[in-house]
């Protein structure tokens, strides 16, 4: 049996909010629970592999750390821009 879309979105939320690190429960459940729904097809393909990498990773591209795969750069920026207390504007 196939998941149907809302399980899936569902799951990455759940998952998002559940990595094993404080930090990482805390910027990809922030980022989950507001975006998720309102990613396009791409970005939630991107989202759903980046889950996949390894913590220590994901924390490092997360904050800046050079060495983020092209694959994830534009979702690295959109967590990056929800994290932003300014929601990433320039006022």
């Amino acid at each position: 049996m196939s998941e149907t879309p809302d399980a899936r979105l569902k799951r990455l939320v759940l998952r998002s909010g559940r990595r094993g690190m404080l930090e990482l429960d805390l910027m990809l459940g922030k980022f989950a629970e507001s975006k998720i729904f309102c990613l396009e097809n791409k970005d939630l393909y991107a989202y759903e592999c980046l889950l996949e990498e390894e913590e220590t990773a994901i924390l490092a591209w997360l904050t800046g750390v050079p060495g983020c795969p092209v694959e994830y750069q534009g979702i690295v920026n959109l967590i990056m821009s929800c994290a932003d207390p300014s929601g990433g504007s320039q006022e």
